[in-house]
């Protein structure tokens, strides 16, 4: 592929995932998911202690593509496996914010979507949901570097400038498994928008 091409592929990437995100305030103090634990605010990924870092490890070994991290929470990263992390884990800063914790009481299973059947939630298992933001590049300077003879790709084009929230936050359903805690579900509240009304605003 020719640089030119990589460079349109790159900005039109860029302009997908743009227009696949609600606009945000830019700048934040929110924590922040990175390529690596030093660069995450995170001090438990790894060590899924609490329901919170189930979710934290769940999510560093999904974006990240460090498959292990899966285990530590039950998870079978199945053919995902063959893949490696994708560039955007490294140019983009991924800020989130807890908006919700609920421990299940009553036994509770969302409504199917297209045929799949649902899993029921536990008493006792415990919902996070998070809302998740998307802080991309500076897109110039990334095409800059692809063929710079001094920098790295992306290197100094982060920044808080352009960050954008999610449509919808995630839902995630952790349980206790002995001194750890394993995720059960994760559910995308974009496509799954019952959960707002008979989950999370029932009383």
């Amino acid at each position: 592929m020719s640089s030119f091409k990589a460079a349109l592929v790159l900005v039109l990437g860029f302009a997908w995932l743009q227009s696949a995100l609600a606009q945000s305030v830019p700048g934040t103090k929110l924590p922040l998911m990175g390529f690596s634990n030093s660069a995450s605010t995170s001090t438990c990924i790894g060590d899924p202690v609490t329901p919170l870092c189930a979710v934290e490890t769940f999510e560093a070994c999904r974006r990240r593509a460090e498959w292990p991290l899966c285990a530590e929470v039950g998870v079978d990263p199945g053919d995902r496996l063959h893949f490696g992390p994708g560039e955007n884990i490294k140019l983009s800063y991924h800020p989130y914010e807890v908006v919700g914790t609920r421990t299940i009481r009553v036994a509770f299973a969302p409504k199917p979507r297209d045929g799949v059947p649902s899993i029921e939630w536990r008493p006792g298992d415990v919902a996070v949901r998070l809302w998740w933001q998307e802080c991309p590049p500076i897109k110039k300077c990334v095409v800059e570097t692809q063929a710079h003879p001094t920098k790295k790709f992306g290197e100094g084009c982060r920044t808080f400038e352009f960050c954008a929230k999610y449509r919808a936050p995630h839902t995630y359903i952790v349980r206790r498994a002995g001194h750890r805690w394993v995720l059960v579900a994760r559910y995308d509240e974009l496509e799954h928008t019952d959960l707002q009304g008979d989950f999370w605003n029932r009383k």
